[in-house]
C-alpha cells in the first residue's frame, strides 16, 4: 500500500471507518533523517604506573606512583630512583581503613588512574614535554569517621609541614615543592569520605582541597589572612582539581630545576641541618 494511501487510510480509521491500516508504513514513512552523531571520543588509558614506598617521617604509609618510563623499564632492580618526578600532588588518606599499608598503595593507584584519565588526554603540555612530569603521594592518616573537615586539615597541615621539614634535613629525591602561584605557601587534597555516591552528593565532595600558611610577602599587606582556605570537590572532579595543582609545573623545571636551583637549596637545607638550625 502507497504511503498516501495508508495516511487517507488512517483518516478513515480515526473517523470510524472501518479499514486495515498498515502501521508500519506509517512509522516508515514519518522516520526522521537525523544525521548519525559522530561517536564520542574515547580518553586513552592512563599511562602504566610505577608505584614504590615513599618515606615518612613518623613511619606512616606513604606511596608514590607515577607514570613508567623508558629509563623505569630498563631498570632490572625495579624502579630507578633517580627517575623520581621532582613536582609532587600530596594527598591526604584520613578514613579508618588507612592504618593498613596495602590499603594506602591501592588507593594510590586509584587515585592516579582517576586523575590521568580526567585531564592527561586535554593536558598538551604534559603530552608534548615529558619532562613536566609529576608524581602523586597518598599518606595514610587514618582518623574517626566522625573527625570534622577542621580537625581534618588541622592534622594534615601539622603532618605536611614536618614532612617537608624531614625530606630537606636528609636531602631525599622524594622532593615536596612550595607552592609558586597564589597566596599560601603549602597545597595538598585531603580524602574525607568513601566513594558512597549519596554521601558525596549529599556532603558536597569526597575530597578536600587545602592551601594554608600565607607566604611572608603577603602576610603585611592582609594581616587578617586566615591561616588556611579550602574547599570540597567530588571524586569525578580530581582530575580538574589535580590540574590546577599542576599550573606552575612548566616554571619549576624550566626556572627552578634546569639552571640547577633547586640543588643548590637541597644542598643549603642539609647544612643548616647539621649545624642545628
Amino acid at each position: 500500500m502507497p504511503v498516501k494511501s495508508a495516511y487517507e487510510g488512517l483518516k478513515r480509521f480515526l473517523k470510524g471507518e472501518k479499514e486495515e491500516v498498515d502501521i508500519a508504513k506509517i512509522r516508515l514513512a514519518r522516520k526522521p533523517t537525523w544525521p548519525t552523531p559522530p561517536p564520542s571520543p574515547r580518553l586513552p588509558p592512563p599511562p602504566q604506573s610505577v608505584v614504590v614506598e615513599a618515606p615518612c617521617h613518623d613511619g606512616r604509609p606513604c606511596f608514590a606512583v607515577w607514570a613508567y618510563t623508558d629509563k623505569d623499564m630498563r631498570s632490572p632492580a625495579g624502579p630507578d630512583l633517580s627517575n623520581i618526578p621532582l613536582w609532587v600532588i600530596r594527598v591526604y588518606h584520613t578514613l579508618p581503613e588507612a592504618v593498613y599499608a596495602y590499603h594506602v598503595r591501592d588507593t594510590a593507584e586509584k587515585i592516579y588512574t582517576l586523575a590521568h584519565t580526567r585531564f592527561d588526554a586535554l593536558d598538551k603540555a604534559y603530552l608534548e614535554h615529558p619532562k613536566y612530569r609529576y608524581r602523586i603521594e597518598v599518606i595514610g592518616l587514618p582518623l574517626p569517621e566522625d573527625t570534622s573537615d577542621s580537625e581534618r586539615i588541622e592534622r594534615c597541615m601539622e603532618h605536611h609541614r614536618a614532612e617537608v621539614a624531614a625530606r630537606r634535613t636528609t636531602g631525599s629525591v622524594f622532593f615536596i615543592q612550595t607552592a609558586v602561584q597564589g597566596d599560601y605557601k603549602h597545597r595538598i587534597a585531603i580524602r574525607r569520605l568513601d566513594e558512597d555516591r549519596l554521601g558525596e552528593i549529599y556532603s558536597g565532595g569526597n575530597f578536600l582541597d587545602v592551601s594554608f600558611d600565607p607566604k611572608a610577602m603577603v602576610r603585611p599587606s592582609d594581616p587578617e589572612m586566615s591561616q588556611y582556605g579550602s574547599s570540597r570537590f567530588a571524586t569525578a572532579n580530581v582530575g580538574r582539581v589535580f590540574g590546577t595543582f599542576r599550573q606552575s609545573i612548566r616554571w619549576f623545571y624550566d626556572r627552578y630545576v634546569d639552571n640547577g636551583t633547586i640543588y643548590g637549596d637541597m644542598e643549603t637545607w642539609k647544612l643548616e641541618a647539621a649545624k642545628g638550625k
